[in-house]
């Protein structure tokens, strides 16, 4: 791709951001031309929307909301942290970030052929004594980025959490029996089982009463109860589970399969989430 096609390949990718945002409750698809068939990379379209957990709040400290970063990340650099270098990065908008999430987007991802999975990150920018932990969300799977790639079409709606270091170790870990220090050393997937979004994205309804099961055994799932103070035996009303290595390792997927409980004909296809060493993984569990 020589410079004048790279431009206005990025010329393009802003245009389609431009329609995401411009298209409210219309389902229609919108897609974009972001780089030529054919080439080895893709210029990709990405947006989506931070929360503060509730956790962060449940911790009962006061959080500053400054330094805070959105990236975006190829799982293949897991393998070498100190390579871990993000597919794109900026300060996250913070200023509304208290009340109401706070929103982000990228126009043109460098996507290249051998990235098949995407992640974003939430992370502190703070290299000394953070205040949050680095959080990831699932953006793209395998299939998903290779139909980007043949469409050149653009994600939306990526849902992101920003988590305090504290609410692990005031909050998750004292759930948990365990340390904050040995919590996040492990690694944790904090899941939130939810009903589809209206057709407008409007708040997605978190689902009680149901169990989740892992083919992974060298990982423990535990359902924190509705005050988050204790454990119980299926999701309480925040839909709400943790999943934790029995011991510290790689940084690796897991899948995980939802039941409704009983008269719920509710389905969720069993769905991949990482774990990752030193890091939380909050993933939202959608209902089909």
């Amino acid at each position: 791709m020589n410079k004048n096609d790279l431009l206005f390949s990025r010329l393009r990718v802003a245009a389609c951001v431009l329609a995401l945002s411009m298209s409210g409750c219309d389902d229609t698809p919108v897609t974009c031309e972001s780089s030529k068939s054919g080439d080895a990379a893709a210029f990709l379209a990405v947006e989506g929307l931070t929360i503060q957990h509730s956790l962060s709040k449940k911790s009962g400290n006061p959080v500053d909301l400054t330094n805070l970063l959105v990236e975006l990340v190829d799982p293949a650099s897991f393998a070498d942290p100190a390579t871990e270098k993000p597919l794109a990065s900026q300060k996250l908008d913070t200023s509304t970030l208290g009340g109401s999430p706070a929103s982000w987007s990228f126009t043109s991802v460098d996507l290249l052929d051998t990235t098949n999975t995407l992640l974003a990150s939430i992370k502190d920018g703070r290299t000394e004594n953070p205040l949050w932990v680095t959080t990831y969300a699932n953006v793209a799977d395998a299939a998903r980025l290779d139909e980007l790639r043949a469409s050149n079409g653009a994600i939306a709606d990526v849902r992101t959490f920003a988590l305090t270091r504290d609410a692990i170790d005031a909050v998750v870990a004292p759930v948990l029996g365990q340390s904050g220090g040995d919590v996040l050393a492990r690694g944790v997937l904090i899941g939130i089982v939810v009903d589809p979004a209206d057709a407008c994205g409007d708040p997605q309804p978190a689902v009680s009463d149901c169990t989740v099961t892992t083919d992974r055994q060298d990982v423990t799932i535990s359902y924190p109860d509705s005050r988050v103070e204790g454990l119980t035996d299926e999701t309480a009303n925040q839909g709400m589970f943790f999943a934790v290595p029995n011991a510290v390792g790689m940084a690796s997927t897991a899948n995980f399969t939802i039941t409704a409980g009983s008269f719920d004909s509710r389905e969720w296809a069993t769905t991949s989430a990482w774990i990752v060493p030193g890091r939380v993984t909050i993933q939202l569990f959608v209902a089909k």
